[in-house]
């Protein structure tokens, strides 16, 4: 449960950090044609039959695929930045969960993220029994240990700030685990 308050206390901080940077601006032939951007997230019911299939976290094996990698982006200009320190989620894909990632992913407009953080608490609690979270080290490695075969989400969050504008963003990473491996994933774009 704390690591779900670290993570809503880094969402928050981005929320705060992409809110107080400036928007670009508009171009006046962008300026005319529709948003594309929805005003509002809608993440429907939580499909509790979907769940049912896969144990949550307490019950997940001891003897289960391991998972390790690092978070890293690279930016326009080449540089490696590492995820030192970035939360780093586990959750079961399903059909619940492909939305979450969807509305992680959607947009870098700050008004669209303010809108994301107003519902990423419920979402996250409600995923909160079948997900785990580790915090990366300094080099950005992490690892998860005990993962139940199947389908997972491996979602980080790393940004920064070049001249006054929000870099990076949220990196998701689908691995599919089978039995007792090893699995090296790094968590990029």
């Amino acid at each position: 449960m704390m690591a779900f308050r670290y993570l809503i206390l880094a969402i928050a901080c981005l929320l705060c950090l992409a809110s107080a940077v400036p928007p670009k601006p508009v171009e006046p032939a962008a300026a005319t044609k529709p948003s594309s951007e929805p005003t509002q997230i809608n993440m429907g019911d939580f499909p509790v039959s979907e769940y049912e299939s896969i144990p949550i976290r307490d019950r997940w094996p001891t003897d289960g695929a391991t998972i390790v990698g690092q978070v890293f982006l690279r930016t326009v200009g080449g540089d490696v930045r590492k995820g030192a320190g970035e939360l780093v989620m586990v959750t079961p894909v399903t059909s619940y969960s492909r939305r979450f990632v969807l509305a992680l992913t959607y947009s870098d407009n700050p008004a669209y993220i303010v809108r994301l953080g107003n519902v990423m608490r419920q979402v996250t609690e409600k995923m909160e029994p079948w997900t785990n979270i580790v915090q990366a080290d300094g080099d950005g490695k992490y690892s998860f240990r005990g993962i139940p075969n199947g389908e997972w989400y491996l979602i980080s969050n790393l940004t920064w700030l070049v001249a006054g504008e929000l870099q990076g963003g949220f990196i998701v990473v689908r691995v599919s685990v089978d039995g007792k491996k090893e699995y090296t994933v790094q968590i990029t774009r």
